[in-house]
C-alpha cells in the first residue's frame, strides 16, 4: 500500500496534543493542495463525464440509491466523485477557517474531530477512486483499504457508552450515530412543526404509529405552512431513505454525503425572528411559520383527514392529537 503524505500527517495531528501552530498550518496547506491535485488527475484519467456539477446538483442525485444498470451505475460514481471534491475542499476551509488563527487550537476537541472526519473522508476518497479505477482497467497509484462496517457487538456496546455518558465513540459508530440523527431530526422536525406531541386511538385507549416521513407530502402541500424555499420534498425524502442504509445496514460508505445533508438540512433547523404587538421575537424553531387561526382551527382536523385517507390502518379510528405545549414552529 502506498501511503500518501496527507494521510501519514493527519494520522500523526489527530493524535498529538502539542501542535506547533504555524507548522501545522504549513504543512497542512502544503499536502492538503498536493493531494487535491492528485485526486482531480486520477478523475482526468477516467471514463466519466469532465462537467462540473454546483452544490445543488449534486444534492438533487447525491443521495440517489437506484443504481439498476450500468448507466446509472456510471452516473452514480460521477456524483460521488463530485460530492467527495466538493467536501475535501470544503472541510479544508472549514478547518482553516475555524482554527488558523485560535489560540491553542489543539487542545480543542472539535479541531481534533474535524481532523478524524478528514482523515476518514481521505481514506474513504482514496477507496471509491481505487475501486473505480480497477473496474476500468486501471491499477490504483494509491490504495487504501478502510472498515466500513460496524458490527452489533460494537453497536451495543457503544449503546452502553452512551448510556453513562463514556465517550467518545469509535469513528464508524460516531459516522452512524450521526446518520441515525439525522433521520431523527427529520421525523422529529415533521411531527413537532405540526405541534403533534402523539396520536392517540381514543377508542383503544393506544398510541398510533406511523411512519417517519409520513407527514411530508402533507407538509410540502400545504399552503398554510411556510417552509424555506431552499428545502426541498424530494431531497428530503431522498435524505430519509438514505440514512437506512446506515442505519439498518450497518454500512459505513461516501461519509462525504453526511457533510452534504448537514448544509442541505441546515435551512430546516435555522432560527429566525418575527413581529409581534411592535415586538421582534427570536425563536429557535423559526425556519417554520404558520398563521395562529390556521394553526388553532383547522390543523389537526387536515391532518387526521390525511392520515386517515393516506393509511389504511388508521382509516377506521377514531384518533386525536395531543398537542405540544410549543410547538417548533412560528405561530403569528
Amino acid at each position: 500500500m502506498n501511503t500518501s503524505c496527507l494521510e501519514l500527517f493527519l494520522l500523526y495531528y489527530k493524535e498529538d496534543q502539542n501542535i506547533n501552530q504555524d507548522n501545522f498550518f504549513h504543512y497542512f496547506d502544503i499536502l492538503y493542495n498536493k493531494a487535491l491535485e492528485e485526486i482531480k488527475n486520477r478523475l482526468n484519467n477516467l471514463p466519466i463525464n469532465k462537467k462540473e456539477y454546483s452544490l445543488e446538483q449534486i444534492s438533487k442525485e447525491v443521495f440517489n440509491l437506484n443504481i439498476d444498470g450500468a448507466e446509472r451505475l456510471n452516473m452514480y460514481y460521477k456524483v460521488q466523485f463530485e460530492a467527495m471534491i466538493y467536501v475535501f475542499k470544503d472541510y479544508y476551509k472549514i478547518i482553516s477557517n475555524n482554527f488558523r488563527d485560535l489560540e491553542n487550537f489543539y487542545n480543542n476537541i472539535k479541531f481534533h474531530g474535524a481532523l478524524q472526519y478528514y482523515l476518514y473522508l481521505y481514506g474513504n476518497i482514496l477507496c471509491i477512486l481505487g475501486e473505480f479505477e480497477i473496474r476500468n482497467g486501471i491499477k490504483p497509484i494509491r490504495e487504501f483499504v478502510i472498515k466500513n462496517r460496524v458490527d452489533s457487538f460494537e453497536v451495543f456496546n457503544s449503546s452502553l457508552n452512551l448510556k453513562n455518558d463514556n465517550i467518545p465513540l469509535s469513528p464508524l459508530l460516531s459516522f452512524n450515530s450521526s446518520v441515525f440523527l439525522i433521520r431523527q431530526s427529520i421525523e422529529l422536525k415533521l411531527k413537532n412543526m405540526l405541534g403533534i406531541d402523539y396520536i392517540l386511538d381514543i377508542d383503544n385507549k393506544e398510541l398510533v404509529k406511523i411512519p417517519g416521513d409520513s407527514l411530508l407530502d402533507f407538509v410540502f402541500n400545504n399552503k398554510n405552512i411556510e417552509i424555506p424555499d431552499t428545502i426541498q420534498k424530494g431531497i428530503l425524502k431522498k435524505i430519509h431513505e438514505w440514512t437506512q442504509l446506515f442505519i439498518h445496514g450497518g454500512f459505513i460508505i461516501n461519509i462525504w454525503q453526511i457533510h452534504i445533508a448537514h448544509i442541505i438540512l441546515k435551512d430546516l433547523f435555522q432560527p429566525n425572528s418575527y413581529e409581534h404587538d411592535d415586538k421582534r421575537i427570536f425563536s429557535i424553531y423559526g425556519s417554520v411559520k404558520m398563521k395562529k387561526n390556521y394553526y388553532d382551527n383547522q390543523l389537526d382536523k387536515e391532518i387526521i383527514d390525511y392520515l386517515k385517507k393516506t393509511y389504511k390502518y388508521v382509516s377506521n379510528k377514531n384518533i386525536e392529537i395531543i398537542k405540544l405545549k410549543n410547538p417548533e414552529a412560528i405561530i403569528y
